[in-house]
Parts: structure tokens; C-alpha cells; sequence
């Protein structure tokens, strides 16, 4: 058994993966995604990844369902095969228990929440604007879909379909921060309902200021 090395690339949200000589890539596209489940078999996986990341964090053992999870996220987003990755077994104490591949069950954790940082939440450059915030908190309720995102892909940006299906949310989200800054160029995009309301603060304190001079 022996860890994992990972050389990533955060602009595209894909990772290539070493183990001893071997050489594995980690790409978490919307087809792979899409391949764990359907949306309601998805949202459990990421919960699950989610949550063995927050446990390995405190220095405990997650659960052996959930680095399962974690196992089946690897394999949908790389071509680790079971042997690297390990798999969930019975134990006649406990009834199931982890039995680790190649690599370490802190590898397999901390591997799928790559794969739900750059596949799933992305990461954006551009500071959000109180919309996009807003939006996102409502996004966040409904199950994660990755066909919504292709079909945007191809709708709105002119992808094919295989390309849209084989990018990744961290990809989805630079074509967006590119036609943001190409439609607005060097001029600052509008102000949001945040900033309006800092500058009416601002505002208003001034005039209050002005009163009490005059006063």
C-alpha cells in the first residue's frame, strides 16, 4: 500500500494520479457524473463524500459506506480499477468493513472530494455578486443534475455534445467568467443589490454629517 501523487490541474479541474509507476487520470466530467446514478443516487454520493472528508479531518475513521462511496466515485471519474482502490466487504464483527486496494482509505477520501470540488462546486475566480449567491443557495436544494449543465453547454456556448458532456464544472464555470469579461470588456460589470446598498449607506451617513455641520 502506498499513497497516492497527485500533479493537478485546478484551471481545467482534472488531476493526474501516480501510484508507484503507475500513471492514472482523475477527471470528474459530467459524463462520469452522471454515470454514478441518477440525481437522487448522486446527491447521496456526495453527501457521503462529504461527510467521510469531515470525518477523516477530525482525525477519525469514516464510515466503511461512505469511503464506499468514495471508491465509486473514483471509479466513475478515473480508470483506477478496485485493486488500487479497495472495496466494502462483510466483517463478522461489524458487517461490513472497508478492505483498502493500493491505496490508503485517506487517499480514496480525499480523491473523491476532488472529484466533488472541481466536478460538482467548481472553482470560480470571479468574486460572486449577492445574485449569484442567491442563486446558488437555491441550486443547492434541488439535486445536482449534470445534464441541466451540458445542456447549457450546448444551448448557450455552441459545444457538442461530446465535448459538453466530458467538461467539468470547474471548465463550465471559466466559459462563463470569459463571456462575462468579453461582453463587458474592461468596464466594470453593474454594481449588485450588495454594493448599491453599501454606496446608499455611504450615502446616507454623508448627508447626516452634512446636517450636523450645518447645525
Amino acid at each position: 500500500m502506498e499513497h497516492a501523487v497527485a500533479h493537478v490541474n485546478t484551471s481545467i479541474g482534472e488531476a493526474v494520479i501516480y501510484i508507484g509507476e503507475a500513471q492514472h487520470l482523475l477527471r470528474p466530467s459530467f459524463r462520469a457524473l452522471q454515470s454514478v446514478g441518477n440525481s437522487e443516487d448522486l446527491e447521496y454520493s456526495i453527501n457521503a463524500i462529504c461527510n467521510a472528508y469531515q470525518v477523516l479531518l477530525s482525525g477519525l475513521v469514516p464510515k466503511p459506506t461512505d469511503i464506499a462511496c468514495c471508491g465509486n466515485m473514483l471509479d466513475a471519474c478515473s480508470d483506477l480499477t478496485f485493486d488500487s482502490i479497495g472495496q466494502i466487504v462483510p466483517s463478522v464483527k461489524n458487517g461490513l468493513r472497508w478492505k483498502a486496494g493500493k491505496l490508503p482509505y485517506e487517499d480514496v477520501v480525499i480523491l473523491a472530494h476532488h472529484c466533488i470540488k472541481w466536478g460538482v462546486y467548481g472553482e470560480p475566480k470571479e468574486k460572486l455578486t449577492r445574485q449569484a449567491k442567491k442563486k446558488m443557495a437555491q441550486e443547492e436544494q434541488r439535486p445536482f443534475d449534470p445534464a441541466e449543465f451540458v445542456a447549457i453547454l450546448i444551448d448557450e456556448f455552441g459545444l457538442s455534445s461530446q465535448d459538453a458532456w466530458n467538461s467539468t464544472m470547474t471548465e463550465f464555470q471559466r466559459l462563463c467568467e470569459h463571456r462575462n469579461r468579453k461582453n463587458w470588456g474592461d468596464r466594470p460589470p453593474p454594481i449588485d443589490d450588495e454594493e448599491r446598498d453599501k454606496l446608499l449607506d455611504g450615502y446616507q451617513a454623508f448627508l447626516k454629517n452634512k446636517q450636523k455641520l450645518k447645525g
